[in-house]
């Protein structure tokens, strides 16, 4: 992962922690549900932004990803992605089954 893309994905797990830090305050002083809310949405932007950012390294890099000269690392990387794939969508299915309102 290149410096940059390590700056960028701590620049923005930063601001995220920021906006948790945030809601927690917000809770403890009785601040409306509205703009609580709102901080939550730009958590959940935040989070989408280094989901992406991280799929995009493990996709494309050619020192972690499937464009790795290593055939064998290639393989092995492929398998992991299946395998998080996998889970998040168990997950992703759980929480709808779930209706618990939050996404």
């Amino acid at each position: 992962m290149t410096s940059r893309r390590k700056r960028d994905l701590r620049n923005r797990i930063l601001s995220a922690n920021g906006h948790m830090r945030a809601i927690a305050e917000m809770i403890n002083t009785d601040v409306p549900c509205a703009e609580i809310l709102r901080q939550l949405q730009a958590v959940r932007g935040a989070m989408r932004a280094i989901r992406r950012t991280l799929w995009r390294t493990y996709l494309f890099d050619s020192h972690c990803g499937l464009h790795a000269r290593n055939r064998k690392f290639r393989m092995q990387t492929f398998k992991r992605l299946w395998q998080v794939i996998a889970a998040d969508r168990n997950r992703s299915r759980a929480t709808r089954g779930g209706n618990n309102g939050d996404g």
